[in-house]
């Protein structure tokens, strides 16, 4: 089933705007009353703690609504962009289409998906150019090369 999952961010209701954590859930409410009665990490519990002590309870930020089929590669990109996040990375798995049609799954670890975020789409289509435009090039000089020999 591809249901609805919402993208969110556990934020200081004295500080809306830094996000301390990111997670997806298909039942908000739920999953906010969860959090607030007690945290799933060592350094959220500590985050939530000092929430309460000063009388205040963590607050849910909608980040985004996506599906279950990509919801962990969105929450690993709002991790990313969210760099007061005490959220400990997860593995990134990027979903690559084969020639026959089928997908393969590829998990990442920390650094490969830095470095495949910093290989954005922009900074790959100039390469990709370049390259086709070279291999177009070698191809061509072979034709006129083996029809000269012919």
């Amino acid at each position: 089933m591809n249901g609805k999952v919402y993208i969110y961010g556990l934020v200081d209701p004295r500080r809306p705007k830094v996000i301390r954590y990111v997670g997806q859930t298909s039942a908000r409410k739920i999953r906010l009353a969860q959090h607030r009665d007690r945290a799933c990490t060592t350094k959220l519990q500590v985050w939530r703690d000092e929430l309460v002590t000063a009388g205040v309870l963590p607050e849910m930020k909608l980040l985004e609504v996506t599906t279950t089929v990509n919801a962990s590669e969105r929450e690993g990109y709002w991790i990313g962009r969210c760099p007061k996040s005490l959220n400990v990375m997860p593995p990134f798995t990027v979903r690559r289409k084969l020639n026959g049609g089928g997908l393969v799954k590829v998990t990442l670890d920390e650094d490969q998906r830095k470095i495949l975020e910093a290989l954005s789409e922009a900074t790959l289509a100039p390469v990709s150019a370049l390259i086709r435009d070279a291999v177009s090039k070698y191809l061509e000089s072979r034709k006129n090369e083996l029809r000269r020999g012919a």
